[in-house]
């Protein structure tokens, strides 16, 4: 966790805004990194857009699970979406999927975009599947996001700090007392030679996509994931499509990988 979070911390040091084909979805499916949303929406360039997506998430043993994600951006400011956990693997488990929906305001800047943005947004989880064997439940997640750009040794890169809380039918005791925190960037890997098709994105946390979130589990040590996101059609202006291969909770013992992709359209 340590070394995470101070790999996150020099690249604060550093961040130009990301381009708009890598504004794409996250593991619980805001626009974001890989368990963090970021202060960005989907789309800043047209009033309506679209996006849809999924991630394969398979951990060294046990469960599986497929994540499926729609988001739709509306008027540059907002971003609305709905998660689906469909949770593989689980036997004789009843009713194992969960739901999320989300929500995603950008206030800052208040007109057009920059290299800086602020967001608020939320999260309300729908639990049907507790790992230790619990009943359904329902949390809910307030957040503010601050993302801001740069250079990182001439490599235009972006970061995001995240800070906010979860509450509601708690799976422990402690629950109540915890703040939720991220930190992540992305970096667009050696533009002259991969020219800007590829990025790389990380990012550290102590919340997870999902309150019962496969792989990328932050409950204990909280989580660093990491991978490349490849945006195919990059010098498109009204499509998007990107594809995502993830290391997840990458410095503990039960690491895991995800790969994944979004698509989107400006209506």
């Amino acid at each position: 966790m340590i070394v995470s979070i101070c790999a996150c911390a020099v690249l604060a040091a550093a961040m130009t805004a990301k381009a708009s084909p890598f504004a794409s979805q996250s593991l619980g499916g805001p626009t974001g990194l890989i368990g963090t949303p970021t202060a960005q929406i989907g789309w800043d360039s047209n009033n309506i857009g679209i996006d849809g997506g999924v991630h394969y998430i398979k951990p060294d043993s046990g469960e599986s699970t497929y994540v499926y994600k729609a988001n739709v951006s509306l008027f540059r400011k907002a971003e609305l979406g709905a998660m689906y956990d469909m949770h593989n693997d689980l036997g004789d488990a009843k009713n194992p999927e969960d739901y999320v929906l989300n929500g995603k305001f950008r206030f800052y800047p208040w007109e057009g975009s920059g290299k800086s943005a602020l967001a608020i947004g939320g999260r309300y989880m729908s639990m049907n599947y507790d790992a230790s064997g619990d009943s359904a439940y329902k949390k809910y997640q307030l957040y503010l996001a601050a993302t801001y750009g740069g250079d990182f040794f001439s490599l235009p890169a972006e970061t995001t700090i995240v800070i906010g809380k979860t509450w509601g039918d708690k799976r422990d005791d402690s629950d109540g007392d915890n703040i939720d925190f991220s930190m992540g960037f992305d970096l667009d890997m050696f533009p002259s030679i991969l020219k800007g098709y590829v990025h790389w994105i990380s990012d550290f946390s102590n919340y997870s996509y999902s309150y019962e979130a496969v792989g990328a589990d932050a409950w204990i040590r909280g989580a660093f994931n990491t991978g490349a996101r490849v945006s195919v059609l990059k010098d498109m202006s009204r499509f998007k499509l990107n594809i995502d291969a993830l290391l997840l909770d990458a410095l503990d013992k039960n690491r895991c990988w995800s790969i994944g992709l979004t698509f989107g359209a400006a209506l």
